[in-house]
């Protein structure tokens, strides 16, 4: 079952023009029911709860409460509408390790299997009708599916770091082009590119440091040498330690457990960035400044609790022995968990944000962000579906059965 939930209002207030917030809200009937309504039964008044504002080269999208009140406009069904997989069966169903899944807009579903390297398209009713790619370096094929991102429309680009390699798909699987670029892509925007580079700060001088890193997020031609740098963002945070195995002992960095997390992606038209560090979006649009939108929130704090779940999340109950397990023993965690670690940008509609998800929760929360950085409100959807993709006005994930078989669910979102 997935639910829409809502927050309570914030008492903080700030007003602009009815006429300009009409021009903005960016949802149609929808956005422009949201923003009309009075504030009384506990209903936001939009004119006072959203406002946008110009500030140092880029423009500032605040929201003080969440537009959805009460029954929210948007509803998942309880069951879905489509579900692709099977255990013994036609093998084009059958799937080994999924790396992405995409609505596209007939009604039909693209996966990325990376057992079969292959990605497979299915008609709206599930029935297999193309396969793109297959095992092998040939023009058209792959030897490590490693990533599949989403180009305008439903144009897919599957990254094949074996060979320095993206290869680009139309809606039907058919190779448009073949780039070869050593670049770690991120998102595509415009027609451009754009891809992550790692900076490396100051080398660490002591056992426990903290390594803070900055990633330089870079705009280019598909092929092209030249770059434009879009923004620089701080990088996923590690710390340095010493680690024994095997009677050999080695320093190396290691991921800082709960530690925010740089989440990017795009849709052809935009790329979304979220630091993890506060409830916070950055939106690159080509022609505009960046707009930044803001919802308030507080982060978790992390206590000795969660400090012992993750100790048993990943190594089991009472550490488990062995290199790693010593080295977490002694890991420093952050004061807080980041906030948002994944964002979504659908090809026609709102940006999802998932909040930072800590072990044993068994939902996952997601704000919902209109194209003008207006908050509407939050999603609820099971943990034990992980959300591959929102676009079309549906909603595509992956269940595993008990036996770890994976199944693609499709949802519909009713009311979008």
């Amino acid at each position: 079952m997935i639910t829409v939930t809502t927050v309570g209002a914030s008492s903080v207030r700030r007003s602009v023009l009815t006429m300009r917030l009409l021009m903005v809200c960016g949802l149609g009937a929808l956005a422009l029911a949201a923003c009309t309504t009075d504030s009384t039964n506990g209903v936001p008044d939009m004119a006072e709860a959203f406002a946008t504002r110009d500030s140092a080269g880029h423009t500032i999208a605040e929201t003080t409460a969440p537009a959805w009140s009460g029954d929210a406009p948007w509803r998942l069904g309880g069951e879905p509408v489509l579900r692709i997989g099977s255990v013994e069966g036609d093998p084009a169903s059958e799937f080994t390790q999924i790396r992405g899944v995409f609505l596209l807009a007939d009604r039909g579903v693209a996966v990325a299997d990376f057992g079969s390297q292959e990605v497979r398209y299915f008609d709206g009713d599930g029935r297999h009708v193309a396969t793109a790619g297959g095992r092998g370096s040939g023009p058209g094929e792959f030897t490590r599916l490693r990533a599949v991102i989403r180009g305008r429309g439903d144009t897919l680009v599957v990254h094949d770091p074996a060979i320095d390699r993206y290869t680009v798909l139309d809606g039907r699987g058919a190779v448009v082009r073949m780039v070869e670029d050593q670049r770690l892509l991120a998102a595509i925007f415009a027609d451009r590119w754009v891809a992550e580079r790692r900076l490396p700060g100051r080398p660490p001088d002591a056992l426990g440091t903290i390594l803070r890193d900055t990633v330089a997020l870079v705009a280019f031609e598909p092929g092209a040498a030249e770059e434009d740098t879009l923004g620089l963002h701080p990088a996923d945070l590690t710390f340095y330690a010493e680690a024994t195995m095997g009677g050999n002992t080695r320093r190396s960095v290691f991921p800082v457990p709960y530690a925010p997390a740089l989440a990017v992606q795009g849709n052809g038209q935009e790329v979304v960035v979220s630091r993890g560090r506060a409830f916070e979006l950055m939106v690159y649009r080509s022609g505009t400044a960046p707009l930044y939108v803001r919802r308030p929130g507080t982060p978790t704090p992390i206590t000795a609790a969660h400090r012992a779940a993750f100790m048993n999340f990943q190594f089991g109950p009472g550490v488990a022995a062995g290199y790693i397990g010593d080295v977490y023993a002694e890991a420093p965690f952050p004061d807080n968990a980041g906030t948002f670690d994944r964002v979504i940008v659908p090809p026609d509609g709102p940006i999802w944000a998932r909040h930072y998800v800590l072990p044993g929760q068994e939902e996952r929360t997601w704000s919902i962000f209109a194209t003008s950085g207006m908050w509407l409100g939050e999603v609820s959807t099971p943990g034990e579906l992980e959300v591959m993709d929102v676009a079309y006005g549906r909603l595509a994930g992956v269940r595993r059965n008990e036996l770890d078989v994976s199944f693609v669910e499709v949802y519909e979102v009713q009311g979008w």
